[in-house]
């Protein structure tokens, strides 16, 4: 019949002699890696030898070999010390104000192409914290934070956190323009186009634009398409099926090869602060870190391509 340790401290602790024995070649040096007075080690092995029913160490002409029995022990055991000392590392980075995971939100007014430096950043500054990052759309952005399902919000636009407590920094604005395709029916005037003109195409926003956006153009257009994000409103548009209001940052590219064109109205919409927001009970250590990444010239870079100005505060 097969034997076994009966008690888990015995399995670790034989894993750890024998991993030092392994690597020092000798019981005293074992006992000196493992801190130990060699008589102790010696009654040590004796009594997981005995818990096991087979020897861990065998004579041999130089003094002690591991034995068979305990060269599977160490073989199998490996993973165990590895995940071992993972664990107690994780514990010492959490015991200063760690964090074991960071649920991050950004919206889809930054792309997340222009955040991967800071992820980057982020996972060598925590690297025992899991993070977990997902991208919102205007005020669901916000609510993620309301119903405690996420940590960060990264861009999160106009002022949601009037229902929940948190702390916030600017981050910059956000432009808009009106655009359309050069083959819609708008993109043919001259002249500044009238909202009320407006109405009467179809308009389409991401999902959440109408629950919280003010714009007449979303409100009082005769057909309303609602999509999943930025990237679906703006393909509409391309395709000229839909004219309306885009984040000029997620459009200039589009506008400077003529795909887009930008068409003044006579209701222009005003560019939306966009904030840095963090629950209450984040440790400082993170909070300065996140701050200080946005006020520094890598945070400048990932912000100036979706800005019209960054102000870290």
């Amino acid at each position: 019949m097969a034997t076994r340790l009966r008690y888990g401290g015995n399995r670790i602790e034989a894993l750890q002699i024998l991993q030092a024995f392994q690597e020092t070649g000798s019981l005293r040096a074992t006992a000196d890696a493992l801190a130990r007075v060699p008589t102790a080690l010696t009654y040590a092995i004796r009594k997981i030898e005995r818990d096991l029913g087979a020897p861990l160490f065998v004579k041999s002409g130089r003094g002690l070999d591991i034995s068979a029995t305990g060269l599977r022990l160490l073989k199998d055991g490996k993973d165990v010390l590895n995940a071992l000392t993972l664990l107690e590392e994780k514990i010492r980075h959490l015991a200063p104000g760690g964090l074991l995971e960071l649920r991050v939100v950004h919206d889809s007014l930054i792309p997340f192409r222009n955040l991967i430096p800071f992820i980057a950043d982020l996972a060598k500054a925590q690297p025992y914290t899991t993070i977990h990052v997902r991208e919102e759309v205007l005020q669901d952005t916000w609510e993620s934070m309301a119903e405690g399902s996420a940590d960060l919000l990264i861009g999160a636009a106009g002022d949601g956190s009037r229902n929940v407590r948190v702390h916030r920094q600017l981050l910059g604005h956000i432009e808009f323009a009106f655009v359309a395709a050069p083959s819609h029916s708008l993109a043919r005037q001259t002249h500044p186009v009238d909202l009320d003109t407006c109405y009467q195409h179809m308009s389409v926003v991401p999902r959440e634009y109408r629950r919280s956006t003010r714009e007449p153009t979303h409100l009082k257009a005769q057909t309303i398409v609602t999509v999943s994000g930025l990237s679906s409103m703006v393909d509409l548009m391309v395709a000229g099926a839909a004219a309306g209001f885009a984040p000029l940052s997620r459009v200039a590219a589009l506008i400077e090869t003529g795909q887009l064109v930008r068409l003044q109205t006579s209701d222009a919409l005003p560019a939306r602060p966009v904030y840095l927001v963090w629950r209450n009970g984040l440790p400082q250590p993170f909070i300065d870190f996140c701050r200080e990444w946005f006020a520094s010239d890598a945070g400048k870079l990932a912000l100036e391509s979706c800005m019209l100005s960054h102000r870290p505060g």
